[in-house]
């Protein structure tokens, strides 16, 4: 027959009505063996009805999920790679083959066929979840939870996706936690940069987060950085106004600053809200002391010592006002106290033996002094008060 013959046309038409039909029933046996879990079934009637139809992007589609379901992923991969170079607008196979990748551990992959998922269709549910659960895998927890709650604000009743969103704000608490505890860790250590780090990684996965921002910027004032320590504080107390211990902290900072009205007013906010707060009495006292306000720093040394009288600190930090007020024994008795608490207290020594070189007692200031090089050898100014009282008992001899 002529191509052109009348005849020729109606048995080509009638031979493609007859593939088509025999790659729809393929195809629909195929998706019934592929839904009943018959993986291998599933396959063989799906492969015929691509060589049926070559161009058939959802037997593609298909085939790749049969395969997908048998482990078969770098199969299953390429099936998913045919349906979308056939339908450039099949998100599913987009999404599936994004699953495909996730579960070979590519997850940037992955997510870019979820995104691509989602740019054929914005309001694709499980598009957003699988997205949402990879960026979670991967460590992006705040990326992770948006996706995770938009699937759920697109399909609210469902409890896979009701999951998801309560297993990332999980991980998230638990890594801010971890976070802000190995922070405490590192600057109790010393550790400063590390706790910075440490506290800035918690902040970032909870920018409200009040005791964080309140320990980044001790660990800034340890680093005598007290502009940075500052805004952290302020940033502690904006979110937390009850937080005393971020008033008293920056009020380290202020002194640090040597702005010694700040700090004491941020010594007594701290008060105000904690009046047991042995520390923040202890360092209003300080500030007050270094104003040469005397007897204000002697009345709330005082105080701390009422609330917590294992304060070592209180006790020194008196004894050099009691010192300074020309009261000689009252502070060689409370650097004494200061010592039966802290026996390794250099400071409490060397105020202890300047106060017994003060009375006269050269040989006891000099065995104090010596005590306190012992524990801080490096200490230049402990050097020269030993050098001098040696020879000062040099020349008396």
């Amino acid at each position: 027959l002529e191509p052109n013959n009348k005849s020729f046309q109606n048995l080509m038409t009638a031979l493609q009505a007859k593939i088509a039909i025999q790659t729809g029933d393929r195809f629909r046996q195929g998706v019934s063996f592929l839904e009943a879990g018959q993986y291998d079934e599933a396959i063989e009637v799906l492969s015929k009805a691509i060589e049926l139809n070559p161009q058939y992007a959802e037997a593609y589609r298909y085939r790749g999920q049969a395969r997908a379901e048998k482990g078969e992923y770098n199969q299953a991969i390429t099936d998913y790679t045919r349906a979308v170079e056939i339908n450039p607008r099949d998100g599913q196979a987009y999404r599936n083959r994004g699953l495909a990748w996730a579960k070979k551990g590519e997850y940037d992959q992955a997510i870019s066929d979820f995104t691509k998922a989602l740019e054929v269709n914005p309001n694709d549910g499980q598009a957003y979840h699988n997205r949402g659960a990879v960026l979670a895998k991967k460590g992006a927890l705040e990326r992770g939870l948006a996706d995770a709650e938009k699937a759920l604000s697109l399909e609210p009743n469902n409890k896979t996706f009701q999951e998801l969103v309560t297993a990332v704000q999980g991980m998230i608490v638990a890594k801010k936690r971890n976070r802000f505890r190995q922070g405490v860790s590192f600057l109790e250590s010393g550790k400063y940069n590390q706790a910075i780090k440490a506290f800035s990684d918690a902040i970032e996965l909870n920018p409200q987060y009040a005791e964080a921002y309140r320990y980044r910027g001790l660990a800034w004032a340890r680093k005598d950085e007290f502009d940075k320590a500052i805004f952290d504080l302020t940033k502690a107390v904006e979110v937390n106004p009850k937080d005393g211990q971020a008033y008293s902290n920056r009020g380290i900072a202020w002194t640090g600053k040597g702005n010694l009205d700040r700090a004491i007013a941020d010594y007594s906010q701290a008060l105000e809200i904690n009046p047991r707060d042995a520390k923040a009495y202890v360092n209003r006292g300080f500030a007050w002391l270094k104003k040469d306000d005397l007897d204000q720093a002697i009345s709330d040394l005082t105080m701390a010592l009422e609330i917590n009288p294992r304060t070592a600190k209180a006790y020194n930090n008196r004894g050099i006002a009691w010192g300074k007020k020309g009261d000689l024994d009252q502070a060689i008795s409370d650097f004494t106290m200061a010592l039966e608490i802290d026996a390794r207290y250099a400071q409490a020594y060397i105020n202890r033996g300047i106060t017994w070189a003060e009375t006269g007692d050269l040989e006891r200031g000099l065995i104090d002094a010596k005590k306190a090089l012992s524990l801080e050898p490096k200490n230049k100014a402990y050097q020269n008060i030993v050098g001098f009282l040696e020879k000062q008992i040099g020349s008396k001899e």
